[in-house]
């Protein structure tokens, strides 16, 4: 009996564990989106500048952005002049070979501006990365030191906040674009020669100096949060959670999307036919994204299942007594 009581006891801490780590964002429907995290800022009030990826590369420097609270979440608000967050020049966001770079963004200009850079001078000759959102539209490209790669695409601006994110493969020699998990661009690029430099990783603008410092330019205006770098391209599923959601309801929204747009083209080609549109109410994801939301961590869900097991041990040390 005693030995049976410790098999649930530890069976209990286990699945406690493992609720956390699945309620955390790190593991959820089995996709694993910890994996190749170089940094992830998630601008929080406790967090605050700090790398929460557990990496250790938190920002160096802050020139400008006001870190406050809106549209549901905490993050860093541009002024699209010159504000922006620095990174620092650590070889680890270098991302030669592959990389997905992600943000949830509201902008506030009329143009693409950069939310993520690495460079130097704005030349093409040593940019490493860069991460462009306007309203409506994204790019995400680098520098070969010939031509600049890049693809683009456009999304429903409906004045809120978004979740973009490019990644590159040098291995697959591909590079995409996606908007709150859905991917709206992407282009084969061929053999990529390797950049060599030591640049700053930056938040918020680009780089027009060839010498130390920094000379914002393209600056970005409007809240960013929620920024995470990988050393890899993500797969299309792995951006889904990233973003909050799932790839099969990122595909449900396309159908449904689609739907509405042909029923749409049949009224204006026939205004005076009548449609039945059937109401598709569509129930919120249950997978929210770490950076915009309260999320309990899995330290705290062993330590809760540890409580929980010792509370079990004690009932039934006191039925044995009784």
């Amino acid at each position: 009996m005693k030995k049976g009581l410790i098999v649930i006891v530890v069976l209990l801490i286990l699945a406690l564990g493992f609720v956390g780590l699945r309620l955390t964002g790190n593991v959820v429907d089995g996709v694993d989106i910890s994996r190749g995290l170089v940094a992830h800022y998630v601008f929080g009030i406790d967090e605050g500048l700090s790398d929460s990826s557990g990496n250790g590369r938190d920002v160096v420097k802050v020139y400008g952005p006001i870190h406050r609270e809106q549209y549901g979440g905490v993050g860093y608000e541009f002024d699209g002049v010159n504000d922006y967050l620095d990174l620092g020049d650590g070889e680890a966001f270098a991302l030669r070979d592959a990389f997905t770079l992600s943000a949830w963004v509201q902008t506030d200009e009329d143009d693409p501006r950069r939310v993520l850079y690495r460079g130097r001078g704005n030349s093409i000759e040593q940019m490493n990365y860069q991460l462009l959102v306007g309203p409506g539209e994204a790019s995400v490209g680098f520098g070969t030191g010939l031509v600049l790669r890049t693809v683009e695409g456009t999304f429903d601006e409906d004045g809120g906040g978004h979740y973009v994110a490019g990644t590159f493969s040098s291995s697959g020699q591909e590079l995409a674009l996606y908007v709150d998990g859905a991917l709206i661009g992407s282009s084969r690029i061929g053999e990529v020669p390797a950049l060599e430099n030591d640049a700053r990783a930056l938040i918020g603008t680009g780089d027009s100096l060839w010498s130390d410092g920094v000379q914002p330019i393209l600056s970005f205006g409007g809240t960013v949060d929620d920024v995470r770098m990988y050393d890899r391209a993500l797969l299309p599923e792995e951006v889904a959670v990233v973003h909050g959601t799932t790839l099969a309801e990122v595909e449900a929204k396309k159908v449904l999307k689609a739907a509405v747009e042909e029923v749409a083209e049949e009224v204006v080609e026939d205004p005076e036919e009548e449609f039945e549109v059937e109401e598709v109410s569509q129930a919120p994801s249950e997978v929210s994204s770490e950076g915009r939301g309260l999320r309990a961590d899995p330290l705290v869900w062993f330590l809760l299942g540890v409580v929980v097991a010792v509370l079990i041990a004690v009932v039934w040390k006191r039925k044995r007594v009784i």
